[in-house]
């Protein structure tokens, strides 16, 4: 059972890593980086100081409306990642090395693992590419909606447990996508428009945007990073791999959704390579963080906390 004192600290910590790489993101300028610009932001901005300020007045220690507090406070997270987590990547991109797709695509042929081989075999097959686009792209819906349901069941502490989750992949991902940066397997493999293969889905509509921004930021293009216009640029660890197993883990215990939940994470994540544009080995770092995440905040908020020491025994009296 969740120990709700543990669930409200792992919220806290988590929402002081999210300020801290905030934080990092507007002083990185004064370490190379690209400076961030807040532009067509203001109204997200002021909802966001609104939904914080609704969290904190109607909270238990206030106007005690906890329904309305916790709605508020679920919005306010939500949003503050988006754009935190939105800005960071490009930051850590901007910031990073050289690029590593020769090393990630060698492990992936030291397994045994031909990517281009794979894509095509997809590409050749339009149910499959179809139910394999329908998983990849349902990543933010099934985290919206699993929100709700959880919500509605009034599992408000699995709530907690499934945004600070989603959370620390994310933080973890843009961390480990600056140290090891790279462009992705369609660009490497040279799957573009110009290579004539023609998908039934809507597979080559993301390469080329992501693509593009990585290389601007590289090559100096790109002078500031708009927070209202940044998209997701990870390419390892597999950010959609380590979110399609914490969305499996989050329902898991609702029986008649654990197969449904199951079999479309399932197609999420085997669509990171041939859809997504990971190599296997993005997605196999994917699955073994996500684990470990859910292992150790299971844990963490599982824990009781330990009892208050004893009030020292009254000296006798002589």
């Amino acid at each position: 059972m969740i120990v709700p004192a543990r669930i409200t600290r792992l919220d806290w910590m988590v929402r002081a890593c999210i300020a801290a790489m905030a934080a990092f993101c507007f002083a990185s300028p004064l370490l190379g980086g690209r400076p961030v610009v807040i532009q067509g932001e203001e109204f997200s901005l002021a909802v966001l100081a609104l939904m914080v300020a609704i969290a904190v007045l109607y909270g238990p220690r206030r106007r005690n409306l906890p329904g309305f507090a916790r709605l508020a406070g679920l919005v306010a997270d939500i949003m503050a990642q988006g754009l935190v987590f939105g800005m960071a990547s490009y930051v850590f991109a901007g910031m990073a090395g050289p690029l590593m797709d020769g090393r990630l695509a060698a492990l992936d042929g030291a397994i045994g693992f031909d990517w281009l081989t794979t894509f095509r075999l997809v590409q050749s097959a339009p149910a499959l590419e179809w139910a394999l686009c329908i998983g990849y792209y349902s990543m933010m819906a099934q985290l919206g909606l699993w929100l709700l349901l959880l919500s509605w069941r009034g599992e408000h502490d699995r709530v907690r447990l499934l945004i600070n989750a989603f959370a620390i992949n994310a933080i973890l991902a843009i961390v480990l996508s600056g140290l090891v940066p790279a462009m992705g397997a369609f660009p490497y493999f040279g799957v573009l428009a110009a290579d004539g293969l023609q998908s039934t889905a809507p597979v080559p509509g993301i390469v080329s945007g992501p693509y593009r921004e990585l290389m601007a930021l590289r090559s100096g293009a790109m002078q500031e990073i708009v927070l209202v216009q940044t998209s997701g640029i990870v390419t390892f660890p597999s950010f959609h791999t380590m979110t399609g197993v914490v969305l499996a883990a989050s329902v898991w215990h609702i029986g008649w959704l654990r197969l449904p939940a199951l079999v479309l994470n399932a197609l999420l994540i085997a669509a990171t390579p041939p859809v997504g544009g990971h190599y296997l080995v993005d997605t196999l770092a994917g699955l073994v963080l996500a684990a470990l995440v859910l292992i150790l905040c299971r844990h963490y908020v599982m824990t009781p906390l330990p009892a208050p020491a004893a009030a020292p025994a009254m000296a006798a009296q002589t």
